[in-house]
C-alpha cells in the first residue's frame, strides 16, 4: 500500500486547483489540464528518482525491471486525482458551472484525504477512534491547503 503517495498525490491536487482557482478565466478545462499535467510531471519525476535510487542500491539489477515496478509504486500519487478530477470534467462538459466544479473537487479531496487516512489506520490495525482520527488529521491538512488559498488573496 503506497498511502503515503496517494495522501501526497491528494494534497498536491489541491494546491494545483486551489492556485489555479485564483485566476477567474481558468476554466474547468484549465484547471482539469493543470491537475493533470501536474500530477503527471510529479510522477515522472518520482519514477525518475526512485529508479537511480533502486540502480544505486542495487546496481547489477536490469534498469527495465525497476523502472517497471517503480511506476507501478508511484502510480497512487496520479491515481489521487482521479476521484476529484470527476465533477473537473463534468465542468468541461457544460454540466457544472465551474465554480461548482472546483469546490466538488475540492471536498472530493477532502473526502479522499479522509479514505486515505483511514486505510493507514487499518493497515495498522488501529481501534475505530485512531483510525477516524488519522482520517480527520489527513483532512486537517487538506484545510490548511484550503485555508492558505484565503490567506493569500
Amino acid at each position: 500500500m503506497r498511502s503515503a503517495d496517494g495522501l501526497y498525490g491528494t494534497v498536491l491536487m489541491l494546491a494545483v486547483l486551489l492556485g489555479l482557482s485564483e485566476d477567474p478565466g481558468a476554466g474547468p478545462g484549465k484547471l482539469l489540464g493543470g491537475v493533470a499535467v501536474t500530477m503527471g510531471v510529479y510522477w515522472v519525476v518520482h519514477v525518475y528518482a526512485g529508479t537511480l535510487a533502486e540502480r544505486v542500491g542495487h546496481p547489477d539489477r536490469r534498469l527495465r525491471p525497476i523502472v517497471g515496478a517503480v511506476m507501478r509504486e508511484e502510480w497512487p500519487l496520479v491515481e489521487a486525482a482521479a476521484v476529484p478530477a470527476i465533477p473537473l470534467v463534468l465542468g468541461v462538459l457544460g454540466v457544472l458551472s465551474r465554480d461548482t466544479a472546483l469546490w466538488a473537487a475540492v471536498v472530493l479531496g477532502l473526502v479522499d484525504l479522509f479514505a486515505w487516512g483511514l486505510s493507514v489506520g487499518r493497515a495498522l490495525r488501529q481501534s475505530t477512534l485512531v483510525t477516524v482520527a488519522l482520517g480527520a488529521a489527513n483532512v486537517g491538512l487538506g484545510l490548511v491547503m484550503v485555508g492558505l488559498k484565503y490567506l493569500i488573496k
